[in-house]
This record gives structure tokens, sequence and C-alpha cells, in this order.
């Protein structure tokens, strides 16, 4: 591009910290609209267990990478930025402004920093290791896997759930190809971003207790609000329990509960317990990002947590 975008603004941080509210009382005082960095905010028919914003919020406020891709779809960091970046190019040219939003802190980086070129490999290499790693995955399973990827590259491994069998294969078969941890070679051969922009993070954050307590009540909520129905949905669609959709927090457990596997408390205790683990690896994620990043902490209620992020923006701006 020529000249660069005008400062773009970032709402990140971990889930459940208290993004989306704010978030829409933000877009509304600039003429914004909103662009979902969610990883499975973007599928279809996962709206309540990826805690989507609301029918009434989106309605306030135009929300974009929301409900519009199937579950069984894969969607990748490279996708994201792809298509992210000409949602935003086209909101500015709307003269509107847009407002990133979203806690998958690898698709923000390959947003605002660009994807890294991995060295060139023998394809007849790769196909034997990938077929390996998939077959290790059916007899082993995918926390057998997790665990050696976190030998090996821990950085990803903290920011990859175990479920996520993918994310998992395309780290250790990084490794097996080159020998290196897939996040040294993002650190050494990062390429040209999809945007040239002025980008402007602030991340949310809360005490920690107060974090997991907060993920404790949403559950709560979002089975209370039809979380279970919705599984059953994609259930009767013959969505696979391992679609990559699916591979997000809770959708396993729910599977597992609805064929009989597992009790309804075992299940809502196991839930809470993912919420936790993935929010923890998140704060692990957003704590390593450089320090241009502004850290605030939520308040009580989204309006004064949306004015903190606006008076954080203001001051950025300034030259």
């Amino acid at each position: 591009m020529g000249k660069p975008l005008p400062d773009i603004l970032i709402i990140a941080g971990p889930t459940g910290v208290g993004k989306s509210g704010a978030a829409v009382l933000v877009a509304e005082e600039i003429d914004g609209e909103n662009v979902s960095a969610d990883s499975r905010q973007v599928y279809r028919g996962l709206v309540i267990g990826t805690a989507a914003p609301s029918p009434q919020l989106q309605k306030r406020v135009p929300h974009h990478l929301i409900n519009e891709r199937d579950p069984r779809e894969v969607w990748s960091a490279g996708a994201f930025a792809s298509e992210a970046a000409g949602t935003i190019e086209d909101i500015i040219a709307r003269g509107r402004r847009p407002l990133v939003v979203g806690g998958s802190g690898f698709y923000i980086r390959a947003l605002t920093e660009g994807l890294f070129e991995e060295p060139p490999a023998d394809p007849g290499e790769r196909r034997r290791i990938r077929a390996r790693l998939r077959s290790r995955l059916e007899k082993e399973g995918s926390g057998a896997l997790h665990d050696e990827l976190a030998r090996c590259d821990p950085e990803w491994a903290r920011a990859v759930a175990e479920a996520d069998s993918q994310r998992i294969l395309r780290g250790l078969e990084v490794y097996e190809l080159h020998g290196v941890p897939l996040t040294d070679l993002q650190e050494e051969r990062q390429s040209n971003p999809p945007i040239v922009a002025r980008w402007c993070t602030v991340l949310l954050e809360r005490d920690r207790k107060d974090l997991y307590d907060r993920l404790n009540a949403r559950v709560e909520r979002l089975l209370d609000a039809g979380w279970l129905g919705e599984a059953r949905s994609l259930m009767s669609a013959k969505v696979p329990a391992d679609a990559p959709g699916l591979t997000g927090l809770g959708y396993d457990l729910l599977f597992d509960h609805l064929l009989g596997r597992i009790s309804f408390d075992d299940t809502v205790e196991g839930i809470k317990q993912e919420h936790r683990n993935y929010a923890k690896r998140q704060l692990s994620w957003f704590r390593a990002m450089d320090a241009h990043r502004i850290r605030l902490e939520p308040q009580d209620g989204p309006e004064k947590t949306a004015g903190l992020i606006l008076d954080a923006w203001h001051r950025h701006r300034k030259p």
C-alpha cells in the first residue's frame, strides 16, 4: 500500500475478561465496526459456546468474522490475517473506523506483524512426517503429542489447547522438518504484515482469581442459555467431534455427555477447567507481548472500561 492507514485500535485479552461489551461502546463512540480476532467465533452454530456478541450488540455495531464459516472448515491465522486485512480496508474506505477485538494472540500477531516464511523442505519428507504424526495421533491421542510439543516448543504448546490436534501436529511437523521450534522460525523469518498501519493494542487484564471466578460463572450462564442444545444441534447436523470449529472450549465434553460417556456434573466441572486452562495459556501469551501494549484493568461495568480504553487510545494518538 501507499501511505499508512490511520491508527487502528485493538482490544485484546483473555476469554471472559470483558472485551465484547466495552468494545461495542468504544465502537459507538468512534463510529467504528468490530472485526473479531477470535479463532472460534468465526464458525456457524457455535454462538452460545463461544460467547459471541449477542444479536442486540451486533445490531448496535456491525461485527465481522463472526458466525461465517462452517465448523468443518479449517480457519488459520493466515486465513484470518488475509480476510481481516480486506475487511479493515473496506471499513476505512467507507469512512468508518475498524476496531479489532479478540483473545487469539497468535491471530492478532499475524495481522499486525505478518506470518513467518517457513524454509523450504522436501515434499516427500513432509508427507512422511505428516503421515507418521497422524498415525501417532490416532494411537496415542492429542494429549501425548501435546506433551511432546511442550518439550520441543514450550512457547507454542502454551498457546495451543490439548484438544487442538491441528496446531499440535503443525508444531511437531515443523520441528521434525527443520530441527528448530516453530516459534523460533516465526521470530527469525517474519514476512511483511498484510496491512501497513499504526496499531494501538489495549490489553485488558484482571486478577487471576477474579478472572477464574468470572469464567466459572460464565460457563453456568452459557449452559443456562442453551449450550447443551447447541451441541445437540451440531451432532444432529453430523458435525464430527474433531471438526476444527469444535476444538474450542467445552464442545468435546458436551458431546461426550450427550453420548452418555460422562455425567452432567463432571461435564460442567470439566468445561470450567478447560476455560481456566485456556485463559492461563492466553495470559502467558499476552504476557510475552512487547512493552508497547497498553495494559488496563477492566472496571465494574463496560461503560467505565470503555472510557479507560478511549482515554488510552487518545493518549496514544497524540504526537
